[in-house]
């Protein structure tokens, strides 16, 4: 396997990781602020839980923006290649969304995700992840385009997919 498709599925896995934490947290956040009548050990729990992935998520971020720099650095045709696939989740996700109240936030919120990924091409920001509320099934988008664009053949191997 070459290596800037190496870098690229470390890159992938670190920002999969931080995209389900912040899916994680979401939850949490839900539970610490509508349920009523738990237990405090439970809410207890989940703060702490809460507080732990974001000590994670900002480790993970660092990492994340270090190896970003490094793909931009020595694989620049494989830097801009991951921005355009995360260009094209977005395009999907706006097209595979049908017209309802939900949808049509969904869409506006991959519309921005656009922006955003927009921003990173042009240097201004390192990196995106995405609303982990409106596009809970981003991954699934990347789990299809990367195995196809960079799996092995005979294998399916996913770069954000949990080991």
């Amino acid at each position: 396997m070459e290596e800037s498709v190496r870098f690229l599925k470390k890159i992938e896995k670190i920002r999969s990781q931080i995209f389900r934490l912040h899916r994680e947290n979401l939850s949490l956040d839900i539970f610490l602020d509508k349920v009523h009548g738990a237990p405090l050990e439970e809410y207890e729990k989940a703060s702490n839980q809460y507080n732990k992935n974001i000590e994670e998520e900002k480790k993970l971020e660092i990492e994340l923006e270090y190896l970003i720099q490094e793909l931009k650095l020595n694989y620049p045709a494989m830097y801009n290649k991951w921005i355009d696939i995360h260009l094209s989740i977005c395009k999907k996700i706006i097209d595979s969304s049908p017209g309802d109240n939900f949808n049509s936030t969904r869409r506006f919120v991959a519309e921005e995700s656009i922006e955003e990924w927009q921003k990173v091409k042009n240097g201004e920001i390192a990196f995106h992840i995405p609303n982990a509320y409106y596009l809970s099934d981003y991954d699934r988008f990347c789990d299809q385009i990367f195995a196809s664009s960079f799996s092995e053949p005979g294998t399916t191997e996913n770069p954000t997919k949990q080991e």
